[in-house]
């Protein structure tokens, strides 16, 4: 069994009435909006996902910032996804 796993940093941002905007810098169109923080990871994952399924080329991921907190309260997080799994 193949395994393609990849991690991209992802940043969650607050937003209004706890929900959080989720955005992958390398990856141009690939964002979700969640209800609340734990919805975040795991819709990150699909996200992620879905986003780079049908590349034929995957763009390189940057690295993660040092600092993993912005000043606009949001937090960096590196996510992976096995391509093999995803539908």
């Amino acid at each position: 069994m193949q395994n393609d796993m990849v991690s991209y940093p992802a940043v969650l941002t607050p937003l209004e009435n706890d929900h959080f905007l989720i955005s992958f810098p390398d990856i141009p169109g690939a964002f979700a909006t969640a209800p609340c923080l734990s919805d975040a990871f795991s819709l990150a994952v699909d996200t992620l996902g879905s986003a780079l399924l049908d590349r034929p080329n995957l763009p390189l991921p940057s690295d993660p910032p040092k600092n993993q907190f912005g000043p606009d309260g949001s937090l960096t997080i590196l996510i992976s996804v096995d391509l093999t799994h995803v539908a």
